[in-house]
């Protein structure tokens, strides 16, 4: 993951004061091409002290028409999908070539209305660069 997308996704957090989890999850690329689905003892472990799982939406900038190469730029995302945990990427600012950034909010299931206060509250903070886009 690039430590640019980390700082601006973190940026952009600081509005939510979040607490710090070691927390690594493991790679679901095995259980996305198996195409299956469930529970996922890890997500709900730390949902159940944990309202919102913060992440930058992908490991790295954004990727051309040719695709993102080598690295799989939904990688933050699979788990999510996979899990059926409402997400929500949040504009986060713009990385120093002036493209977008955002930071992922993952919540409890049925807790789409933490999503929206999340979002609300990032949206609102100063922590946020807001410009148009493309600059």
């Amino acid at each position: 993951m690039d430590s640019e997308q980390i700082e601006i996704a973190w940026r952009a957090a600081s509005a939510l004061r979040p607490q710090v989890l070691d927390l690594t999850l493991p790679d679901p690329a095995e259980d996305w091409f198996a195409n299956r689905c469930g529970p996922n003892p890890l997500l709900d472990e730390l949902f159940e002290t944990t309202d919102l799982l913060l992440t930058p939406t992908t490991p790295g900038p954004p990727h051309g028409h040719d695709g993102p190469g080598s690295r799989i730029n939904t990688s933050l995302t699979w788990t999510f999908n996979l899990s059926g945990h409402p997400a929500i990427s949040i504009p986060a600012g713009f990385d120093c070539e002036g493209l977008p950034v955002g930071l992922q909010a993952v919540a409890r299931h049925g807790r789409e209305a933490d999503l929206i206060a999340a979002a609300h509250a990032v949206l609102t903070s100063s922590a946020v660069e807001v410009a148009p886009w493309p600059p």
